[in-house]
Order: C-alpha cells, then sequence, then structure tokens
C-alpha cells in the first residue's frame, strides 16, 4: 500500500489479524492454569488474560518461549518439554469459549479442534503438537540466539560507560553508537534507547540493568543481563513478525497484515517498549526483500530532562544517528568466535570494577 493505492488505485479489502506474544514466564503460568497448580490470586488473573484475548479476538503465540527455549538446550530434550506446552496451547485455542467466559470452565471445542487440525494439513491433533515443534528448528533458534548474544554485549557495554564518567548524555549516547558501529557491527536502536533510560535513571530501570557497584555478584548480573536481552529480542517481534502482507483471496478480502502484539509480566520491559512504534513497513515484490522504520517515542526522556535539555539532545544525536543510518549496509554483524571474544572481554571488565 502506498499514496497511490490509496488515491488512484481500486479499492483494496485487506483485513487485520490480532496475535499475542506470549513470554516465557505468560506461558508458564498459562500452562499451570490449565494443570490446576496455580494459587487462587493467580488463577483469577490467568483468568482474566484469557478472557481478554478473547473478547477481543486476539490469538494468544508461543513463538517467543519455544525460540528461547530451544536456544539454551539441546533439540531432543526440548521436545520433551515443549510438547506438553503445544498440547496446553491446542487446549487454548479449541477452548470453548462461549462456556470459558460465561462459565469459566475449561471445555474443549470439538469443532474449533477439528478447524485447527484441517487448517494446519494434520491428520490428527497428534500430528498437529508435532507441526507447532517442528515449525521452530535449531539453525532458526541459533540465528535469533546471535542476536540475543549481540544484545547482551551491548547491555555490558552500557553498563561499563555509565561508570566511567559523567560525560553528558548525548555524548555517551554518540558514544555508544560508534562503538556498537565498530566493535558489533550493528547499531542496536532498542538497546540505546535502554541506555538513556538507565543513565539517567539506574534505580528505576535496575531490573533491566542493574547499576554496577563493588560487591555486586557478577553471576547475578551476567544472569540479569542475559535475561534482559531476550526481553529485548521479545520486544523486536512484532516487526519481524508482521512485516509482511499474505494474500488469502477468500470473502472479498484480498491480504491480510498480522498485527502482533506483546503479553508480559515485566514492568520495565513494558514501559520500554510501550514507547517504541512501529511507524512502517515495506515489503517490496519479491517477499524476500523487506524493509521497517522502527521508532522511540521520547516520552519518557520528560521526566528526566526538561524541554530544552530534550531539544539540546535531539540536536547533538540527530545528525550523528543519520551518520550512523547512511553507513549500515557497509557493515555486518559479528558472530561466533569474535562476538565470543567480545562478551568475554566485556565480563573480565565488569568483574574488575565489581572488585576495585
Amino acid at each position: 500500500m502506498n499514496l497511490t493505492t490509496l488515491t488512484e488505485g481500486p479499492d483494496v479489502q485487506i483485513g487485520f489479524r490480532p496475535f499475542v506474544i506470549l513470554d516465557s514466564n505468560v506461558v508458564s503460568y498459562i500452562d499451570r492454569y490449565f494443570r490446576g497448580r496455580l494459587e487462587a490470586e493467580e488463577s483469577e488473573t490467568v483468568r482474566r488474560f484469557i478472557s481478554f484475548i478473547f473478547d477481543n479476538n486476539i490469538d494468544p503465540t508461543p513463538v517467543f518461549y519455544y525460540i528461547e527455549s530451544l536456544s539454551k538446550t539441546d533439540q531432543e530434550r526440548w521436545r520433551g518439554f515443549a510438547s506438553l506446552f503445544a498440547e496446553t496451547h491446542l487446549a487454548l485455542q479449541t477452548l470453548d469459549r462461549h462456556l470459558f467466559l460465561e462459565q469459566g470452565r475449561l471445555a474443549s471445542s470439538l469443532e474449533r479442534r477439528e478447524t485447527q487440525v484441517r487448517f494446519h494439513g494434520a491428520e490428527d491433533t497428534s500430528h498437529l503438537i508435532d507441526s507447532y515443534l517442528d515449525s521452530i528448528s535449531p539453525d532458526n533458534a541459533q540465528t535469533e540466539s546471535n542476536a540475543v548474544s549481540l544484545s547482551y554485549a551491548a547491555l555490558l557495554k552500557i553498563a561499563l560507560m555509565r561508570v566511567a564518567g559523567p560525560e553528558p548524555l548525548a555524548e555517551r549516547f554518540n558514544e555508544l553508537g560508534d562503538y556498537m558501529a565498530s566493535h558489533l557491527g550493528a547499531v542496536l536502536g532498542m538497546e540505546r534507547f535502554a541506555a538513556v533510560l538507565h543513565w539517567a535513571a539506574p534505580e528505576r530501570f535496575a531490573k533491566m540493568i542493574p547499576p554496577l557497584q563493588k560487591g555486586l555478584s557478577t553471576k547475578k548480573f551476567f544472569g540479569k543481563l542475559e535475561s534482559t536481552a531476550w526481553d529485548l529480542y521479545l520486544g523486536r517481534m512484532p516487526e519481524q513478525l508482521g512485516r509482511f502482507v499474505s494474500p488469502i483471496g477468500s470473502d472479498g478480502v484480498e491480504a491480510v497484515c498480522d498485527l502482533y502484539y506483546i503479553a508480559t509480566g515485566e514492568d520495565s520491559l513494558a514501559e520500554l517498549i510501550r514507547h517504541r512504534s512501529i511507524e512502517l513497513l515495506v515489503q517490496h515484490a519479491d517477499s524476500e526483500k523487506s524493509g521497517k522504520v522502527v521508532g522511540h517515542l521520547s516520552t519518557p526522556f520528560e521526566d528526566y530532562m526538561s524541554p530544552d535539555e530534550l531539544a539540546d539532545f535531539a540536536n547533538r544525536t540527530g545528525e550523528h544517528d543519520r551518520h550512523l543510518m547512511a553507513t549500515a549496509s557497509q557493515r555486518t554483524s559479528i558472530s561466533g568466535p569474535a562476538l565470543d571474544g567480545l562478551i568475554s572481554d566485556l565480563e573480565s571488565q565488569v568483574v574488575a570494577t565489581c572488585r576495585s
């Protein structure tokens, strides 16, 4: 769709299909809800969440959970425990929504179950569950794991830069962009946005990036940053999964656009991604190449900067950002031993900082 399509072309009917990407903790709560393993208050919270997505015709997807969990273990072991939630996910998708909304009953709808089997071209529900898991390949999980490792390296650098000296935010922001370009081969926008919030209000965002200090447990610190890196990957998934318009050609609708939302219990992450806006998605004719413009609203910065300071920050970083964007095609993100070595060096710097 473009201006010509909207102003000169024939009428085009495009449907919108909303999904909600569940973070791993939400997946765990839903699984325990269906198995009757939650306390009353937790059970009521999950019931209200399921009612909300049913009322608004939003389909849940556990794709993030599958990718994150597969990246952390071997495939055979992963299929063992992932298949258990796949059963729960099928039960959620085929729930009799009327009985659930009216009476809170967890009763399966035979019609919805048969529809799911036909839609996926499966022979029965057992084959359907296998198809869920087969859609997540180890190669894809490894690729995404590398992206998370890049994010983890960036977070280590962000934490170290806070204790390096009291530079103005704009200078540190530009310095971080240069570091990402030269050392990571990728300038990570969401991590830079998180960096400003961490530098401006370290205690407020300590759940995402704990402030470095003497005596800090580096093992817990590294674990927290790894978790945050996966959270930021989750925050990127809406534009990654939603960048294609799929032709369907039925009921007068020529194509369907999938819209992805995120369900997370992490308050800091929710605050961060709430200010992340997908401003433009562009799909090219060959469908193998697509471009996107993703922006970050400046609203959170207003809590820590005056209007004049915010304007000055924008002025001092704008030209620098345009240069980084213009040279993006000249960079290739690092991976493998090079990335592992960089992370090891950054972790050593963290250890030294916490001992001094």
